[in-house]
């Protein structure tokens, strides 16, 4: 990936941030990972760690009929333990960096765009009792993603690894000492976080990644996330953009993050 234009490559994002700002008048600052913000901070505010939804009101739950918790536009079902987002088909062709993002995250690297709020869908995952990813070696909850949508034929279902396709790529030689091993594709919460006053979830709009980022509520935890120009949708499973889907996740097991 190219870095920011107007950038210092060896500072930090926060750091060209604040001197573009400065240096631009009324340009506005820099995320932190170096996505233009939508308005500037309030203030300088308090890291804190993952899985903390971000400060305010807590999202209104309406427990339906059937006993599901609706929360927004996400529902949460607590017998199966699964999360759905409704959402839509973004991009049929072309390079994937994300799976699904908000209207205000990287729409021309994305899969799937969904309305749902940041703060909902964390808050749904939260309300499961999902651990996030703090700390690398330790437990965390490992995540199953699949896509549902309404065929002529009825309703289908498919894993992640369906719709989408990893190009060729180098894997490490596991009988040399210290090398990482494991699967491509291995998602965890990791539950986004504060920076300097922002949750940047809600700055990024990433929701789900492939390539690795740890400021997305559902982060790649495989190896491919080492790359982020491997991925490609599976040609032929949709059939137009803007067609409506629902992203579903559950949790898989705990497991150890490498």
């Amino acid at each position: 990936m190219q870095a920011q234009e107007g950038g210092d490559a060896s500072r930090p994002a926060s750091e060209n941030a604040t001197s573009s700002s400065k240096d631009q008048g009324s340009s506005p600052p820099l995320s932190i990972t170096g996505k233009y913000l939508r308005e500037p901070p309030s203030s300088e505010g308090e890291r804190q760690s993952p899985g903390t939804v971000v400060p305010g009101p807590p999202p209104e739950v309406i427990q339906e009929e059937d006993g599901s918790l609706k929360i927004g536009l996400i529902h949460v079902d607590p017998v199966k333990k699964q999360v759905k987002i409704p959402a839509q088909v973004n991009m049929l062709t072309g390079p994937l960096e994300y799976f699904l993002v908000t209207e205000f995250g990287k729409r021309h690297e994305a899969m799937f765009l969904t309305h749902a709020s940041p703060v909902h869908i964390q808050a749904g995952c939260l309300l499961l009792g999902w651990q996030p990813h703090v700390t690398k070696g330790l437990p965390s909850s490992e995540i199953r993603i699949e896509v549902e949508w309404a065929a002529e034929d009825g309703m289908r279902r498919k894993g992640l690894e369906e719709v989408i396709t990893i190009g060729t790529h180098e894997r490490p030689n596991v009988d040399e000492p210290n090398q990482p091993t494991g699967p491509d594709l291995m998602f965890v919460f990791a539950g986004s976080r504060m920076h300097r006053g922002r949750w940047i979830v809600n700055d990024e709009g990433s929701i789900i990644s492939l390539m690795g980022d740890p400021y997305a509520i559902i982060d790649n935890a495989g190896y491919s996330r080492h790359y982020d120009d491997i991925y490609d949708p599976t040609e032929g499973v949709f059939s137009n953009e803007t067609m409506p889907v629902s992203i579903v996740l559950s949790m898989e097991a705990m497991k150890e993050v490498p």
